[in-house]
């Protein structure tokens, strides 16, 4: 009698090639179908009155639903749990974009991209949806501030324009007041004393002055002689 083997002919036996090239077409073939049920979710939620509401609960429900969605389709059960995990997180992703798009409107393109860094840095994905809140209201924050410099600088200008007589003793006024603002700020953030916090603004005020002097001085090297010596004047003064 012949020998026999369970051992297919070499020629007929899939090459580690043939099963890697397999594998790979079947992690993309995967891909491809989280993402279609994915983008087929999120469509769903659009056409309510609160996407971002109803892919919080499709995205809470999505263990339970999909399974029985693919049992309802005829789509063998199995492959549920082998999509669940990409389909969560791409529902997870638009769930984030949808608050975002929510809650500021047009801008939410800037937050997607704050989220998208956050990943990139090692960011649970679960946790990316409770950063859109941070994330919107640190932009709401810098709108309002760049709303209230355009304010202001419009009104120093219009006042500066109307004066006839001493406009800088007017700036120095205005000056004051911001240094003696931001130095309040400053001792109850910083938890220090205000004589203190004063002093530090007023520092950080004339090292911003000397600098800005010297970056639009057309004689840098001039100017920086002229601000050595006011500062000798200035030192000497206050020790006299």
């Amino acid at each position: 009698m012949a020998h026999t083997t369970d051992v297919a002919p070499a020629e007929l036996q899939p090459t580690e090639t043939a099963r890697e090239h397999d594998d790979s077409e079947t992690h993309v073939t995967y891909q491809a179908a989280a993402v279609y049920v994915a983008n087929k979710a999120y469509d769903e939620a659009l056409t309510t009155n609160n996407p971002a509401a109803t892919l919080d609960d499709i995205s809470g429900a999505l263990p339970e639903l999909l399974p029985e969605a693919f049992k309802t389709t005829g789509t063998a059960p199995g492959l549920a749990a082998v999509l669940l995990p990409a389909v969560a997180d791409r529902i997870w992703a638009f769930t984030a974009v949808a608050h975002a798009r929510a809650e500021i409107g047009g801008d939410y393109g800037y937050v997607v991209d704050v989220l998208a860094d956050s990943l990139k840095h090692g960011a649970d994905p679960k946790a990316i949806r409770a950063e859109v809140p941070r994330v919107v209201e640190r932009l709401r924050i810098e709108r309002t501030i760049a709303a209230a410099s355009d304010a202001i600088t419009t009104a120093v200008t219009t006042a500066l324009a109307g004066l006839t007589t001493h406009p800088r003793d007017f700036a120095e006024r205005l000056h004051t007041a911001v240094d003696d603002a931001q130095a309040e700020h400053l001792a109850h953030v910083g938890d220090m004393s205000l004589e203190r916090a004063e002093s530090a603004e007023a520092f950080s005020t004339a090292t911003y002055a000397m600098a800005r002097a010297l970056n639009l001085s057309p004689d840098p090297e001039g100017t920086a002689q002229g601000l050595r010596n006011a500062l000798r004047m200035v030192i000497d003064e206050a020790r006299g």
